[in-house]
């Protein structure tokens, strides 16, 4: 199955990709608006064919944003998507992104896409 993998978040947006047992990082989606952010997910759905959307979802205010978002992502691009808990994979991308030899702002123009690689994997591990 063709999965899209997506960090939430409030002025950028993380995706990662599989169709395979291994997710790996897309890109980072930087977006003003609502609309100009769901044309360019409406793109990156048809883009990699996606069958599923893997949402991850924080706890507390953030938790609700990103569930609006899924439910509105979802009646948009008119594929099925799944929550996935997202707690601590912005640490854990950090790790990760911290034994990569580049810059420091490198790293942190990852590290959105990597999250939702971690999300995306999660979802399939389970």
């Amino acid at each position: 199955m063709r999965l899209l993998g997506i960090d939430y978040g409030t002025r950028k947006v993380g995706l990662a990709f599989s169709d395979a047992p291994l997710a790996e990082p897309v890109k980072v989606i930087r977006f003003k608006s609502e609309f100009d952010l769901f044309d360019k997910l409406e793109e990156a759905v048809k883009e990699y064919s996606a069958q599923k959307i893997v949402v991850g979802v924080a706890e507390g205010d953030m938790a609700v944003k990103q569930r609006e978002f899924a439910s509105k992502l979802a009646k948009r691009v008119g594929v099925p998507i799944v929550l996935q808990d997202e707690t601590l994979s912005t640490k854990e991308t950090n790790t990760k992104l911290s034994e990569i030899k580049k810059s420091w702002r490198k790293r942190k123009a990852l590290e959105d896409a990597c999250a939702a690689t971690v999300i995306l994997q999660r979802y399939i591990d389970s």
